[in-house]
């Protein structure tokens, strides 16, 4: 992965970080993981209130200070544009709306950074998320071809975290591909079954 600013969203947190597993998550965006504040929230109101996550608050708080940068949610010039963009209304507004604001967030805060020129990533897993962060994506690939100096996003899930850490240390091999997934999946069911993927196929190894 590029040294561009990486923003995840609650759910990506949550697996790799209840499982003991963000050693894998670092390997791949090394220090250049963003949250937004409501992300951040959202992780430590989920570990306190299911037992499945209970590790993954204390998790964070030994990792944010050295390997993730907090971003302000506080609404400014560039995040209401940038919500305007994403969900057609000012920021505060959608700010009062707390289903999936965390994935918002992080699709609003990429597009606030790209606006800038800047080539941004987001790991989200959610469906809707991923399909608010693609919608951005091509918009902004239109804006370039049309000259508009913009940067890009980049969209990321746990699965192809995953696979751009097939080989490390981490993941040395199929086998513990399939362990550490299981891990995950355990967590988040909305993850497919490994052999759905393409985490344990040729073109991962």
């Amino acid at each position: 992965m590029t040294d561009a600013p990486i923003i995840i969203d609650a759910g990506p947190s949550l697996n790799f970080f209840a499982t003991d597993n963000e050693r894998i998550l670092f390997r791949v965006v090394q220090k250049n993981l963003h949250a937004p504040e409501t992300v951040r929230s959202e992780v430590f109101a989920k570990s306190r209130s299911d037992g499945r996550f209970s590790k993954a608050g204390g998790v964070w708080m030994k990792v944010e200070p050295n390997l993730i940068e907090i971003l302000s949610d506080t609404p400014t010039a560039a995040l209401n544009a940038a919500a305007v963009s994403v969900i057609g209304s000012p920021l505060a507004q959608r700010q009062r709306q707390a289903k999936d604001l965390g994935e918002v967030m992080v699709v609003i805060h990429a597009v606030s950074l790209a606006n800038t020129g800047r080539n941004v990533g987001v790991i989200i897993d959610d469906g809707g998320g991923r399909a608010l962060a693609n919608a951005q994506r091509a918009r902004l690939d239109r804006l370039r071809q049309q000259g508009k100096t913009v940067g890009t996003i980049d969209v990321y899930n746990t699965e192809r975290i995953l696979e751009m850490a097939a080989g490390t240390k981490e993941l040395p091999d199929r086998a513990a591909m399939r362990k550490i997934y299981e891990q995950l999946r355990s967590r988040d069911d909305g993850l497919r079954p490994i052999k759905q993927t393409r985490l344990l196929g040729p073109a991962t190894w």
